[in-house]
């Protein structure tokens, strides 16, 4: 069965205090969320941080096929080598993430938009992490 990755990050005042929202499903059942606080970043590099640790979870649970979805334009078609990459920060993270993508049968990135049901749990984790942070 494919691994359906949802992730998102958040940055208020961009770049500002930062977090990632991920959630994973198998079968359409919800099998593992998470979110963080990931300290001072741009929105790009949350986007590109949430899917990194996703990936870095999915190794844990399958080497079958995984589908990544995101509302972020830029980060899937940077992934799918339709944009280029001019940000050094974002190129590390790309990187890192192309390091773990041999583990895994398949690997598809796809964009979404934020009014994608899953994505928005992944929104809203995100949100909750940052606003516990402001606590």
């Amino acid at each position: 069965m494919t691994l359906k990755i949802y992730t998102d990050g958040a940055s208020r005042s961009n770049p500002g205090k930062a977090s990632i929202g991920i959630v994973m499903f198998k079968d359409d059942k919800e099998i593992f969320k998470k979110k963080e606080y990931i300290g001072i970043a741009s929105n790009n590099v949350a986007e590109y941080t949430a899917l990194l640790k996703a990936l870095t979870k999915a190794k844990t649970m399958t080497k079958g096929e995984v589908e990544c979805y995101s509302d972020s334009q830029l980060m899937i078609m940077q992934l799918n080598g339709i944009y280029k990459i001019n940000n050094a920060n974002l190129k590390e993270l790309h990187d890192r993430i192309n390091l773990l993508l041999p583990w895994f049968k398949k690997v598809i990135f796809r964009h979404v938009k934020r009014e994608n049901s899953h994505i928005q749990i992944a929104d809203t984790l995100a949100n909750m992490a940052l606003d516990e942070e402001a606590l």
